[in-house]
């Protein structure tokens, strides 16, 4: 894709991504999935669902 500037020299033009926002337990909202990850080492409520998640997959049901 390119467009055309006021000099009229074509420059390449990249599609503007639409941002993927995720939401944590805590209810806070992230921007993207490695904002989450970040932000899941700090909270509270997050380890406590993966140390549920853990648990169950080792119990084995």
């Amino acid at each position: 894709m390119s467009a055309v500037g006021a000099d009229g020299r074509r420059y390449p033009v990249r599609p503007v991504r639409e941002a993927k926002y995720v939401r944590c337990v805590c209810g806070r909202e992230l921007k993207g999935r490695a904002a989450l990850a970040n932000h899941a080492k700090k909270c509270a409520q997050e380890q406590a669902r993966s140390a549920a998640f853990i648990a169950r997959i080792e119990s084995g049901t």
